[in-house]
């Protein structure tokens, strides 16, 4: 199924199932293809995330980020409470094209300690 997004505030919601939730506690990887017109809003792009980042918000305990920054670096985060960062991985800088399709390659974790 392909999702196409206006741009503006779209995103699609996968839910909160255990696995999701406690994805990040076991080795994973995550890809995609994207086709970003910009390096996203606060120069920080979400391709795909499962974490809330509300102070006091039972879901800031932890969770993962795929993004591409301002500089157009591709990067991959996992958290853990309090918020601690798990692991912090980022690529080169204009790493991804802009108004361009391309496949972004998997980036994975080991499990979280």
């Amino acid at each position: 199924m392909a999702l196409d997004f206006d741009g503006a505030a779209g995103y699609y919601s996968l839910g909160s199932t255990a696995a999701l939730d406690n994805l990040a506690q076991a080795a994973f990887a995550v890809s995609a293809w994207i086709n970003p017109s910009s390096t996203g809003e606060g120069g920080t792009g979400r391709i795909a995330t499962h974490r809330n980042n509300t102070v006091g918000s039972p879901d800031n305990a932890g969770g993962w980020l795929f993004f591409m920054d301002g500089t157009a670096s591709l990067g991959f985060q996992t958290v853990s409470a309090a918020p601690a960062t798990l692991a912090n991985n980022r690529g080169a800088s204009n790493q991804a094209t802009l108004n361009a399709w391309q496949g972004v390659p998997p980036h994975s974790t080991s499990a979280a300690a």
